[in-house]
């Protein structure tokens, strides 16, 4: 199954926004492909990512950054 999700970076004066999306994959331990589609066009793909757990993604970075 896909699942989608956008996440946008703006805001207003002493505005404060969650830029972090969250998905329920169940039962599931892995995700097969993550695919991040950037708004300068740049996409960027990771496969066999581990479940449960937060991660960082900077454009134009190969790694995933796991949050403490």
């Amino acid at each position: 199954r896909a699942l989608y999700g956008q996440c946008a970076a703006d805001g207003g004066f002493q505005a404060s926004n969650q830029r972090q999306l969250v998905f329920g994959l169940g039962d599931a331990t892995r995700v097969d492909e993550l695919l991040v589609e950037w708004p300068t066009g740049r996409r960027q793909q990771f496969r066999d990512v581990a479940c449960d757990q937060q991660l960082m993604i900077l454009e134009g970075r190969d790694e995933l950054f796991r949050v403490p």
